[in-house]
Parts: C-alpha cells; sequence; structure tokens
C-alpha cells in the first residue's frame, strides 16, 4: 500500500482511508494498514490530515496493532511533541496505555 501516505495527507483521501479503517475485518487487513505508517509515522503524524489517520487507525486496530504503533511514536516522541498536529497523536496513544 505505497500510496497510503500520500492519500492520507490529502483533504479528501484521509477521509476515504479514514471510512475503510471503519470496516476493517481480520488480522491480514490490521496488518496492511499498520504496515502503511512504516517509516511514515512522524510526516504523517504532523501533517494536518495524516494525524486524523493515525489517531483513526490507533483508535480502532487490535490492542497488539495499537501498541505496534505506539512503538513507532516512541520512537518519535521528542518530534511529536513539539508540533501543533504531532501532539494529537502523543496524548491518544499515552491514553490507551495507561
Amino acid at each position: 500500500m505505497p500510496l497510503v501516505p500520500q492519500l492520507a495527507c490529502h483533504k479528501k483521501g484521509t477521509h476515504s482511508l479514514q471510512a475503510i479503517i471503519s470496516i476493517i475485518k481480520g488480522d491480514e487487513e490490521e496488518q496492511l494498514f499498520e504496515s502503511s505508517l512504516k517509516d511514515h509515522i512522524l510526516v504523517l503524524s504532523k501533517d494536518p490530515y495524516g494525524t486524523h489517520y493515525v489517531q483513526k487507525l490507533i483508535g480502532t486496530l487490535s490492542s497488539q496493532r495499537t501498541n505496534n504503533i505506539f512503538n513507532k511514536v516512541m520512537d518519535v516522541l521528542l518530534d511529536l511533541s513539539k508540533h501543533s498536529y504531532g501532539l494529537c497523536v502523543v496524548p491518544t496513544n499515552s491514553q490507551l496505555n495507561n
């Protein structure tokens, strides 16, 4: 799913992806979406549209997948904590891991 990061950073693209995420069924589909974050978590989280995509994944995927995303967020936590959109991802992860 190489185009997902580009779609997630587009106003209409992020809405479409979020609609698809809402109907995910099964581990394979979750894995596809989780893998779309690979090497893109920082860019997506700091983008005004991409942050909504990341937040939707965090709120929808299984706890194991969410923990995997949380680990990726922790790798770039300092950068995210300095950015207004990035901050939207940090509390979401913190709330899920309390």
